[in-house]
């Protein structure tokens, strides 16, 4: 939130929870947001997660698929993107 505090999100009965990550925000200029995301352990009901990660090639240069007028993003290769991010270097786009 703009206060900086955790939302609750409550699930809905039947619906998926889907969270896109840094490169579709960069490709989505924006338009789809990376969330900075935590999960809770609940002891009163069953979760189910189903963690899927699907990643670019190391060598593939992403930008945001717009005009270069309008682009927020500049563009980034995955793989430089990917080490940084692991080392700790980066936490928001």
């Amino acid at each position: 939130s703009s206060n900086q505090e955790w939302i609750t999100v409550h699930p809905r009965p039947g619906a998926l929870t889907i969270n896109t990550g840094d490169m579709a925000q960069v490709w989505s200029n924006g338009k789809y947001k990376a969330p900075l995301h935590r999960v809770l352990t609940n002891d009163a009901s069953v979760r189910y997660s189903a963690p899927f990660f699907y990643n670019p090639s190391y060598r593939c240069l992403v930008e945001p698929v717009t005009t270069a007028a309008s682009a927020s993003y500049h563009p980034v290769s995955w793989g430089y993107f990917r080490a940084l991010r692991f080392a700790g270097d980066l936490t928001n786009l």
